[in-house]
């Protein structure tokens, strides 16, 4: 009986070896099974690939995940198989039944101790979510531009470079005096600090159902003042968010079913946020905004 024991014990610590060597050299299959065996208790399912230096890890449960619980679990986790092949972990996470990550982030492997967070908030529509990853430039080389996100739609929303953002109005109905045989995206004239603001309905330039007109709506409204081109426009809206960062690396393409009305007003939009990004020029020059109003 110890002689079966202690071949048993060897037969186990000679396949921990074998796994383990596995794992250090980077085989997506073996650290996937590692991976759930340690998340099986979670209802955590991991899916892993890799391309040459780099890992990619997705995690699926019936929510999203938690991030930093699990980002931390995944580094200690891979951190322990010494490779020296693997250089790069990029980590995300989604419901399952979602074709796209809620969150994602990058560590170089050499850094796992700083855990630094990558508020890249990318999202990808296939299992292999993070293998078409646009840039390799990491958070200590970007610089992340400022934007503020705001309501637009009924329940859409959109970003503004914050640069050409001058400030954000609460106006009151009786603030703004209409003005008679102008289009119904011209709100009317605010005084803003003695100089003569125009306002319009971003709502109706971008296509999206019009707002309440103030004068059937006692509600206050916002107006963001937004400067580009030597030309300042009050663009009415519902609501303002916050500010918000992103990194200008992943901004995407618009789709092709975007609305042709639309698109000469946007730059394109960070899947992190399901926000289009606005072109500030482009809608302080169109007609409905600009030749009418000057």
């Amino acid at each position: 009986m110890f002689l079966v024991g202690k071949l048993v014990e060897i037969t186990l610590e000679t396949k921990e070896k074998k796994v383990k060597k596995l794992a250090s050299q980077g085989d997506p299959k073996v650290i996937a099974a590692i991976l759930n065996h340690h998340l099986k208790s979670e209802g955590i399912r991991a899916k892993v690939n890799r391309k040459n230096s780099c890992l990619y890890i997705l995690l699926e449960s019936q929510e999203v995940p938690d991030e930093n619980q699990q980002v931390e679990l995944v580094q200690g986790i891979i951190k322990s198989f010494k490779s020296k092949i693997i250089k790069t972990i990029k980590i995300g996470g989604r419901a399952q039944g979602q074709k796209i990550a809620a969150w994602i982030q990058k560590i170089k492997l050499k850094e796992i101790k700083k855990a630094q967070e990558l508020s890249t908030w990318l999202a990808y529509g296939t299992d292999n979510f993070l293998a078409n990853q646009e840039s390799e430039t990491t958070e200590e080389t970007v610089v992340k531009e400022k934007f503020l996100r705001f309501a637009v739609g009924k329940e859409d929303t959109a970003l503004l470079p914050l640069d050409s953002v001058k400030e954000i109005l609460r106006l009151s109905p009786v603030e703004i005096l209409p003005v008679p045989d102008m289009l119904e995206c011209v709100l009317g004239l605010y005084n803003w600090r003695g100089d003569i603001l125009w306002l319009v309905d971003l709502n109706q330039i971008l296509g999206f159902p019009q707002l309440t007109p103030p004068r059937y709506d006692a509600a206050t409204k916002l107006a963001i003042i937004v400067e580009a081109g030597g030309k300042i426009l009050g663009l009415v809206v519902n609501q303002v968010d916050e500010i918000v960062e992103h990194n200008p690396n992943w901004l995407q393409p618009l789709d092709r079913i975007l609305d042709t009305s639309m698109r000469k007003f946007v730059r394109g939009y960070f899947r992190s946020s399901n926000s289009l990004v606005l072109d500030a020029t482009a809608i302080v020059q169109a007609p409905q905004s600009n030749h009418e109003l000057q």
